[in-house]
């Protein structure tokens, strides 16, 4: 088989691959699944990555004295959590 027909076998596997609507809808929803589930990855890593912070900087609210009730107002966490960290 020469190259050019290689290439035209491929090109007719992909053409055939593109146009069955079943292998279409089947990519398409798994496409969508992974994108979902990567949105979701994100939004939960930042959600983290928010909390670590405000316990960063309660920790360093904590160090300056600053009461537990206004740390709880400016971080957002919860007065038993800050509590927490001030034991540690």
């Amino acid at each position: 088989m020469k190259g050019e027909d290689k290439i035209m076998e491929k090109i007719s596997k992909l053409d055939a691959f593109i146009n069955d609507k079943e292998t279409r809808e089947l990519f398409n929803r798994d496409y969508w699944v992974q994108e979902i589930a990567r949105e979701d990855g994100l939004k939960k890593g930042l959600k983290k990555g928010q909390q670590e912070k405000s316990i960063e900087i309660a920790n360093n609210m904590l160090k300056k004295n600053y009461s537990i009730k206004d740390i709880a107002e400016i971080t957002g966490l919860s007065v038993k959590k800050i509590e927490k960290l001030a034991i540690l």
